[in-house]
């Protein structure tokens, strides 16, 4: 699939956000690293200096089972609407096996009435 995109001519991002701190654009390079194994996480995104002061651990705690991986073949290029519904399939999967599994522990409880 890589062998069919154009090729690219870049710009420094410096150039291209030329009133922006040394901050944003560290923070934008490392987003963009090809290889993904190399780019930061959520978690370490939301300690970067740029942002960090806006994230609340508290109120936005981290997924606790690490990151989320699409069973999606790479070599199969999607639409953006196919990916986004592949994505929001994914989620739906995990929340019904979360509450199967949450139920499934709980058998020979009774359920509360209200």
């Amino acid at each position: 699939m890589l062998e069919s995109l154009p090729a690219l001519n870049f710009r420094p991002l410096r150039e291209v956000f030329s009133k922006a701190s040394e901050d944003v654009i560290d923070l934008i390079q490392s987003c963009f690293h090809f290889n993904p194994t190399r780019r930061p996480s959520a978690v370490d995104l939301l300690q970067h200096v740029f942002v960090s002061e806006f994230h609340n651990e508290e109120e936005e705690p981290n997924y606790p089972h690490g990151p989320l991986r699409l069973p999606i073949d790479d070599n199969i290029k999607l639409s953006a609407v196919e990916y986004r519904d592949r994505l929001y399939q994914e989620i739906t999967n995990r929340r019904r096996e979360a509450r199967s599994k949450h139920h499934t522990g709980r058998a020979g409880h009774e359920p509360s009435a209200n």
